[in-house]
């Protein structure tokens, strides 16, 4: 039998990241753009997460808490913070202030 707690379904990774989003000083428009982008993504991880500790879980359940307890836990987190950092950039920046940082960028020093 497979028991699924709550705190397990990715709830918890959806509300930071639309909070994160929510919080950030950017248009309705962009805050919307950016919770119907991230959120998705974030639940596909969480329920690619889910499959594969079943599966580990089955076939090789000495490694199951280390899977479980260690790295998707900090798969999930990383997950969140790679999807908030772009999309909060995004939503404060407006387009010339993102072109400008791209320009003023340094390229690859040739030696």
């Amino acid at each position: 039998m497979i028991y699924c707690l709550f705190e397990c379904t990715g709830i918890y990774s959806a509300v930071i990241l639309i909070s994160a989003i929510l919080a950030s000083p950017a248009s309705a428009r962009r805050k919307a753009l950016g919770v119907a982008w991230g959120v998705p993504v974030v639940t596909a991880v969480n329920i690619a997460r889910i499959a594969v500790l079943v599966v580990i879980g089955r076939d090789h359940r000495e490694y199951l808490e280390f899977f479980h307890g260690y790295l998707w836990q900090v798969t999930i987190i990383l997950t969140v913070v790679m999807v908030a950092l772009p999309f909060l950039v995004w939503l404060v920046l407006s387009w010339e202030e993102m072109r400008a940082l791209v320009v003023a960028a340094p390229g690859p020093t040739s030696k």
